[in-house]
């Protein structure tokens, strides 16, 4: 598998985590295949734990195998099955398969961590569909030419910029 930054990838899980709420039909149509990009990579990483773990099993039984063969070569006078032991663990191909797998551990719970992240941003759209619905972001319609001014005033006085992009998209979706 391809190296994994970790820093890279948790800023990329964070931004595929935003929600749109000005376009939650497309947040929504969107969410299935965010949730799938997130969920093969966490099987590609499994995948890659369980031969990780294989190649360092290996790797302790060829180095077990060698001491056994050669006790002398690693300072060993009586072969036990805890001097065996000691010795293979110390050994840098042993520490470094082990730390290879580990390291594939934790990116597979990163990879898990982001798919129940997406359950989550799956609930938030559901939430904010059923708020829309209610007429959370909405305004007072008004029937007059003088009061529907008063209302253009309103908007133009708000007081961030985010709040007015989300009145004048409110407005155009309700004309529609």
């Amino acid at each position: 598998m391809e190296e994994f930054n970790d820093t890279e990838e948790i800023k990329e899980i964070e931004n595929d985590l935003n929600v749109d709420k000005n376009a939650l039909d497309f947040e929504s149509i969107d969410q299935p295949r965010r949730f799938f990009k997130y969920a093969v990579m966490s099987a590609k990483v499994k995948k890659e734990s369980s031969l990780l773990k294989r190649q360092a099993t290996i790797k302790r039984a060829e180095c077990a195998f060698d001491i056994r063969s050669r006790p002398a070569a690693y300072g060993l006078e009586k072969i036990t099955d805890n001097a065996v032991f000691n010795v293979v663990e110390s050994q840098d191909e042993v520490r470094k398969a082990d730390e290879a797998y580990e390291e594939s551990i934790y990116n597979y719970n990163i990879f898990e961590a982001a798919k129940q992240a997406f359950e989550q941003r799956k609930t938030t759209i559901e939430n904010l569909v059923k708020l829309y619905n209610q007429g959370y972001w909405s305004r007072p319609r008004t029937e007059s030419a003088e009061a529907g001014e008063a209302m253009k005033e309103i908007i133009a006085e708000s007081t961030t910029e985010q709040e007015r992009n989300l009145n004048t998209t409110m407005i155009k979706r309700k004309k529609l």
